[in-house]
């Protein structure tokens, strides 16, 4: 997700410390090709500021490989042409998020903080997915709207298009440094890979690992078809 900054301060002792000097997009290899948002400003990677002159962020010729510098699969920016299946939209339905794990660890305290995680996906029309993502908790909901579209294999690339609701306007989530505002959280595209082999679920890896800073590991959510 691109950019989704959250920060728990009464998880302090899962995640450790939070404080020291300020973090730099850029300054640690493969920053800037990491699908993060290391210094937490908002822009991720190439986005930043600090990684666009950077020689991540040259602009050379293409070619159908995603390189994953962070040996996971989960959450790579995408920047080159990926073919796609050109066939309608197979992940159609309401899909309800129903278990958050730091890689093989339950995270029950997501569910103090988010009442409700839902995707709503229809399709485009033209083989890809419209996404209707929208959380709720403690008095607040945002919605998002993403495009999805699935790449051969389990991959799937997703632009994040910010945020086009906020009820109440500006309202604030308990971890939230910033209030709702439209517009924010878009960008990408972005790869994630989406395992399907449970055709009434989806698991997938890096998919809103922002939210949750604690992890440092992989943010494994399952989402179930309702």
């Amino acid at each position: 997700m691109v950019p989704r900054m959250r920060l728990l301060p009464f998880f302090v002792l899962l995640g450790g410390c939070f404080f020291g000097n300020k973090d730099i997009e850029g300054d640690e290899p493969g920053e800037c090709t990491d699908g993060a948002d290391n210094d937490r400003d908002g822009d991720f990677d190439c986005d930043d500021d600090d990684c666009e002159d950077g020689p991540d962020c040259e602009e050379e010729g293409d070619a159908d490989v995603d390189v994953d510098v962070d040996a996971d699969a989960d959450a790579d920016v995408d920047t080159d042409t990926d073919t796609y299946l050109g066939q309608p939209c197979s992940l159609v339905g309401e899909w309800l998020l129903t278990n958050v794990k730091c890689s093989s660890f339950d995270i029950a305290e997501w569910y103090e903080v988010y009442d409700e995680t839902r995707m709503d996906i229809t399709g485009d029309g033209t083989g890809g997915c419209i996404v209707e993502f929208g959380w709720t908790g403690a008095g607040c909901r945002e919605t998002e709207q993403w495009t999805l579209q699935e790449v051969a294999g389990s991959d799937v690339d997703i632009t994040f298009g910010g945020i086009d609701s906020c009820v109440p306007t500006a309202c604030l989530f308990p971890n939230d440094v910033d209030a709702c505002a439209l517009g924010d959280r878009s960008g990408g595209p972005m790869t994630f890979t989406f395992d399907t082999a449970n055709p009434n679920q989806i698991l997938t890896a890096g998919l809103l690992g922002d939210a949750w800073p604690q992890c440092t590991l992989d943010l494994v959510t399952t989402w179930t078809l309702q």
